[in-house]
């Protein structure tokens, strides 16, 4: 004899076993608790069978399924008896940006490209190094401008590289100039990009603006 089994708190059907015939009346066969001997009816897809008032009652049943509202807001089902609503998509619905949120996409693209390009000009040197940039150009043009004037930093630097002093000032004011010269270049694009961003009036305006920041020749 075949016992269909359900849930005790819900009701749901839970899976079919096999009874075990009584021991102490043969042919009477013995069913478990949260069990009966009916039938459960066939089902649709999206349907449960609940066990109810000693009968079975087909139930929907959308547990595990996801959909999106209009809005853009995600629902997820973990119980039966609830149904998707009417409009509900069950793909993720593409929503478009506002003008204000494509306008700031796009500054962070145009800000991402100057910033790849600086940043991979000193790629090369420790961060502790270049927190030294600023004060190695600021000896290197005092000393320039006045070689009895102290200084500190390159003094060291040109120690431990064994080289005078005047060399490791030059070196330092072709880097400094060189590097003014990219960042002047590539900040430059930059503010050129954010200054067209800022004519543009819409969404497809926006986007379609080609982020393009170039390195001169000259600095290449």
């Amino acid at each position: 004899m075949i016992v269909y089994q359900y849930d005790e708190k819900t009701g749901i059907y839970a899976g079919k076993m096999q009874a075990q015939e009584s021991p102490r009346e043969p042919g009477k066969y013995l069913i478990p608790a949260n069990g009966t001997d009916l039938l459960p009816p066939a089902l649709k897809e999206n349907e449960c069978a609940v066990f109810k008032s000693g009968t079975w009652v087909i139930k929907p049943d959308y547990r595990g399924a996801t959909y999106w509202l209009h809005d853009g807001s995600e629902h997820s089902i973990t119980e039966i008896n609830v149904v998707p609503p009417a409009d509900a998509l069950f793909e993720k619905p593409i929503i478009p940006p506002t003008f204000e949120e494509a306008k700031a996409a796009k500054l962070a693209e145009i800000n991402a490209a100057c910033d790849s390009i600086l940043n991979a000009a000193t790629a090369t040197y420790p961060a502790s190094e270049v927190l030294t940039f600023d004060q190695q150009t600021a000896e290197a043009q005092t000393y320039q401008a006045d070689n009895a004037t102290s200084v500190p930093l390159l003094s060291a630097l040109a120690t431990s590289r064994k080289i005078t002093l005047p060399e490791l000032v030059q070196r330092v004011l072709v880097k400094h100039d060189a590097f003014s010269a990219l960042s002047g270049s590539i900040i430059g694009q930059r503010q050129a990009l954010e200054d067209v961003l800022n004519t543009l009036t819409t969404v497809e305006s926006v986007q379609a603006l080609i982020v393009n920041i170039q390195i001169p020749e000259s600095v290449a």
